[in-house]
Parts: C-alpha cells; sequence; structure tokens
C-alpha cells in the first residue's frame, strides 16, 4: 500500500495556510463530487491585506447578487460566532 501525503494538513490551525494553500484546497473539494463545493452554484472569495497596518479587501464571486453576498457574508459571520466563538 502507498503512502498517501496530504497536501495539507488539515488539523493544522489555518494560521499555518498560505492563500494559495486555502485556494488550493477549495479547488480540491470542487472537484470532489461528494463535497459541497461540487454542487453550490455560488461563491464568493475574500481577500485581506493587513500588510503595514493597513487593512485593504478585495472579493471576487460567481453567480450571486450584491445582495447575495452581503445576505451570504451575515450567514457565515453568524455561524463563525456559532461554532468557533461559542456565541448562542
Amino acid at each position: 500500500m502507498e503512502k498517501v501525503i496530504p497536501f495539507v494538513n488539515k488539523s493544522e490551525s489555518a494560521l499555518s495556510w498560505t492563500p494559495k494553500d486555502a485556494l488550493k484546497s477549495a479547488l480540491e473539494e470542487i472537484k470532489d463530487e461528494n463535497s459541497i463545493f461540487s454542487t453550490a452554484n455560488k461563491i464568493i472569495i475574500i481577500a485581506l491585506d493587513d500588510n503595514n497596518g493597513i487593512y485593504n479587501t478585495r472579493y471576487i464571486q460567481a453567480g450571486m447578487k450584491s445582495s447575495e453576498c452581503l445576505a451570504l457574508c451575515e450567514i457565515t459571520k453568524t455561524a463563525l460566532k456559532q461554532n468557533i466563538l461559542g456565541y448562542r
């Protein structure tokens, strides 16, 4: 049996990932027929550059209106608060 080495160790904190690592992982999820990403018809990618103490943000989206992007961000914010920060 061959030894399988994952591209990214998902047990590690996301802080150890680079943006390229995250995008490569997302693309693998899109290619995986058993993943929700493979059937999703809308996506948003949000980037933050906080170098030099200045916050610059950008986003790329596909298949959504601006109002849907905002709604998805709000839904995700709530989910993060509940699942990661423990808020209910």
